[in-house]
């Protein structure tokens, strides 16, 4: 009734589980409690319990398409564990705003780094907490405009490739390449929008290095277009890097400031496949940048402040 594990699911050649479940049905049934011979609310809820996992066994695995029942995703356990963790703060009894105050605390700390005494291993996703501890921009305040000047950068070049050096040149490449392999698994119909954002390995620049390292044929290419707009788009997001904890819609904001800076009216505009590699590489830029502020905030507070966990059963102490 509480499996937890593949191995002690309910499978369609686990007999002596399931008949041991359609006995406790019957032990319920004719059992009998000392002093007053009536029905008891433990049979009841035995009963229904029971039923209902061996009328999902039948529904899901017996005559459906699954192969086992984990019985412990049927329980309650999830519910009480926040419950306990919300009682746990303090008040056994909360009123209705302690209880939602307590709530956003629990909440707030799944996006924090695991507690010591956790089973839970650290997740090599992107945490948000600073986004979300950002106070968001005035609705009256302007936006964050980056003028031509300020961002010192030329339509179709990339004027910070002076300052950039040969590493983060050729992390770009890859970049521009991953972000050219996904859109070309979206656009493999459309031979016109290929041939714009698809390069050869033969006219590929000094910085291909690393591509070509990585690459074991699995890997695409971007077409000179394409890694022109990606050192664009990679200009803006530098200008606009210390800012964006600020922000909101960053990157609806980011797609609107390529729009404005880069022509793509000479490309084809069946897919917008320019635009759509562009995005792309936004959201990979974004994704590595919250991880980076992310692990920033964690070196900083990591001296004698324990972090909540992943679940909301473990204590955790939010500062």
């Amino acid at each position: 009734m509480n499996s937890r594990c593949i191995k002690a699911s309910l499978f369609r050649s686990s007999t002596e589980k399931l008949e041991s479940l359609k006995n406790m049905v019957q032990l319920m049934k004719s059992i009998h409690f000392t002093g007053r011979d009536s029905w008891k609310p433990i049979q009841s809820g035995i009963l229904l319990s029971t039923t209902t996992v061996l009328d999902l066994f039948d529904v899901l695995v017996g005559t459906g398409n699954y192969r086992f029942l984990m019985t412990g995703r049927l329980t309650q356990d999830c519910v009480e564990n926040l419950f306990s963790s919300i009682c746990g703060k303090g008040d056994a009894h909360p009123s209705p705003v302690l209880f939602r105050h307590n709530l956003r605390l629990i909440s707030l700390s799944q996006y924090m780094n695991n507690a010591p005494t956790s089973s839970y291993d650290t997740d090599d996703g992107a945490y948000f907490l600073d986004f979300l501890k950002s106070q968001p921009r005035r609705a009256t305040e302007p936006p964050a405009v980056c003028d031509n000047e300020d961002c010192s950068f030329i339509q179709h070049t990339f004027s910070s490739r002076q300052t950039m050096d040969t590493v983060d040149a050729n992390v770009l490449y890859l970049l521009a390449g991953w972000s050219t392999r996904r859109e070309k698994q979206k656009l493999s119909s459309c031979t016109e929008c290929l041939s714009v954002i698809c390069g050869d390995a033969g006219d590929a620049p000094l910085e291909a290095v690393l591509m070509t390292e990585k690459n074991y044929s699995g890997l695409t290419y971007p077409s000179s277009a394409v890694y022109a707009a990606v050192q664009v788009a990679e200009e803006l997001f530098r200008c606009h890097q210390s800012s964006l904890l600020t922000m909101t819609n960053i990157e609806n904001y980011l797609r609107q400031e390529f729009d404005r800076h880069y022509d793509s009216s000479s490309f084809p505009d069946c897919h917008v496949a320019v635009r759509s590699v562009v995005a792309r590489f936004f959201r990979l830029r974004l994704h590595i940048y919250s991880k980076h502020v992310t692990e920033t905030f964690s070196a900083e507070q990591r001296n004698g402040v324990q972090y909540g966990s992943r679940s909301a059963y473990c204590r955790t102490k939010i500062c």
